[in-house]
C-alpha cells in the first residue's frame, strides 16, 4: 500500500464521521491505524464496524500519552508507518471522498516534493462553513512555500490536511515537539518543504473547530501557559531555522503580540518565569507587560 492514515484517537464524538470520509476515498490504496489513547470513551464499538475492511486496525496506548505529549503519540504512530506516505489524521475532522485521489495525482506529477497540502475549510461542530482557504499555486519551492505560510492571511494552520513522505518525515525526527503540539504543524512542514510542497486546487478537508479541540477551546491557566511556552519556544525555532537556510530577507510574523494574549490567561508564575525569555527573544514590550502584571496583580488582590 502507498498510504498510511495515522489516527490518534481520544473523541468518540466526530469519530464515526471521520472514519467514514476515509472509507469513503475514491482511491484505495491505503490503509488506517486507529490509535486509542486510553480513552474514557467507548472508542471501540465506534470503530468496530470498520474494522470489517481489512485496511483498518485498531490498537489501545497502555498509557495516555496525549496528557503528557501529544507529539510523543504522534511519532509513535509514525515510528510504525510502513508506506511511502502518511496522513496524521485528527478524530473529528472529515475529509472529501476525491481526497487521496488528487493527493495520488500530486505526488506523481511532483515526485520530488515530500509535502502535499489539500486546501482546506473551517467549519463549526455542525459542519457549517465559518470559512475558506485560498486558492495556491499546484507547486511552491520551499521560499515560496514560507513566504505564503508567513503572508498574513494566508494558511490555516492544522496537520491532517497535509501528506508527508514517511521516509523525510522519519529523516527529519518525526514530527518536532512542542507543548500541546502547539506550531507543531507548522514546524514540521517546513522542514518536510525543502523539496517544495504540492497543493490541491480543491477544497478537500474539512477542520472543525469545536470546544472539544485545542484549536477552539476556552483557554484555561494551564492552556494558556502552555501556549505561551510554545509560542516562545517556536518563535525560537524559526529564527535559528532561517539562519540556518541563509533566508535573511524573509518578512515573517514573530507572534510578538500572541504571545500576550496568551499571558494574560496563564498564571502570574508563568508570566514571571517567561519574562526574561521574552527579552532574550527580542519579543519585549513593556507595555503590554507592564498591563498584564497589573492584570495578575488586581486578580491576585481580589481573591
Amino acid at each position: 500500500m502507498k498510504y498510511t492514515f495515522l489516527l490518534p484517537a481520544y473523541k468518540g464524538r466526530f469519530l464515526d464521521e471521520m472514519l467514514s470520509s476515509i472509507q469513503r476515498q475514491t482511491y484505495t490504496d491505503f490503509k488506517v491505524i486507529i490509535s486509542d489513547d486510553c480513552s474514557p470513551e467507548d472508542l471501540h464499538s465506534i470503530c468496530k464496524p470498520y474494522l470489517n475492511d481489512p485496511r483498518f486496525s485498531y490498537r489501545w496506548n497502555e498509557e495516555n500519552l496525549g496528557s503528557k505529549s501529544l507529539v510523543t503519540h504522534w511519532n509513535l504512530l509514525v515510528d510504525m508507518c510502513d508506506t511511502e506516505f502518511l496522513i496524521l489524521s485528527s478524530d473529528d475532522d472529515v475529509y472529501e471522498p476525491q481526497f487521496l485521489e488528487e493527493i495520488d495525482r500530486l505526488t506523481v506529477k511532483y515526485p520530488q516534493s515530500n509535502l502535499f497540502r489539500a486546501r482546506i475549510r473551517i467549519v463549526d461542530e455542525k459542519r457549517k462553513v465559518l470559512h475558506t482557504d485560498i486558492e495556491y499555486d499546484e507547486f511552491e519551492n520551499h521560499r515560496q512555500f514560507l513566504e505564503s505560510h508567513f503572508r498574513e492571511g494566508n494558511f490555516f494552520k492544522c496537520i491532517a490536511n497535509h501528506v508527508f513522505c514517511t521516509k523525510k518525515l522519519k529523516d527529519i525526527g518525526g514530527f518536532y515537539g512542542t507543548p500541546l503540539a502547539w506550531y507543531s504543524d507548522q514546524i514540521t512542514s517546513i522542514m518536510a518543504s525543502e523539496e517544495g510542497c504540492a497543493y490541491t486546487k480543491d477544497v478537500l478537508f474539512d477542520f472543525r473547530l469545536s470546544n472539544l479541540n485545542i484549536s477552539g477551546r476556552a483557554n484555561t491557566k494551564f492552556i494558556s501557559s502552555q501556549k505561551s511556552r510554545a509560542t516562545l519556544q517556536a518563535d525560537e525555532w524559526f529564527r535559528e531555522y532561517l539562519t540556518k537556510m541563509n533566508i535573511k530577507d524573509l518578512e515573517y510574523n514573530r507572534w510578538g503580540k500572541q504571545i500576550y494574549y496568551w499571558l494574560t490567561d496563564a498564571d502570574f508564575k508563568t508570566v514571571l518565569k517567561l519574562t526574561p525569555q521574552l527579552y532574550r527573544q527580542g519579543l519585549w514590550d513593556s507595555n503590554f507587560l507592564l498591563a498584564i502584571y497589573r492584570h495578575h496583580i488586581k486578580t491576585l488582590f481580589s481573591k
